[in-house]
């Protein structure tokens, strides 16, 4: 049964476990795979963005959830991309030497960045994400 005790903002130095969760509950997806610091790096983004942020759900002061928003989201995403490629590109380097086949995707992510900003901004919500222990 889940017993969410509290609702609210992210500390930062709680992002790792943000990370963490999200590769338990996304063990398949693409982001996941490009590893632990890429993650790290992207949610804390989300952190820094003044017009986006994370909120996690507690049960017991553990985090067993959380949701990843920005209210200008063209906006934080040729942001993130812009100010910190070179992070993401180390962060990836392992996932593509494991994986050549990333290289196509992440030149996708790069290419999605100039076209996001020519949309209307929009509200995302961009990670939802529930502790697996927390569905039975």
């Amino acid at each position: 049964m889940i017993c969410i005790s509290k609702i609210d903002s992210i500390k930062k130095e709680e992002i790792k476990s943000i990370a963490i969760l999200h590769k338990v509950a996304f063990p398949k997806f693409f982001l996941t795979q490009l590893g632990i610091p890429f993650l790290y790096s992207l949610y804390s983004g989300y952190v820094k963005d003044k017009k986006s942020g994370i909120l996690v759900a507690r049960d017991n002061n553990r985090i067993i959830g959380f949701i990843a928003y920005s209210f200008d989201y063209p906006g934080f995403y040729k942001g993130l991309i812009k100010n910190h490629i070179i992070r993401f590109m180390f962060c990836s380097l392992f996932a593509v030497i494991r994986h050549p086949s990333f290289i196509k995707r992440l030149f996708g992510a790069l290419k999605k960045s100039e076209e996001v900003t020519r949309k209307e901004k929009y509200v995302e919500l961009a990670s939802i994400c529930v502790h697996k222990s927390m569905l039975n």
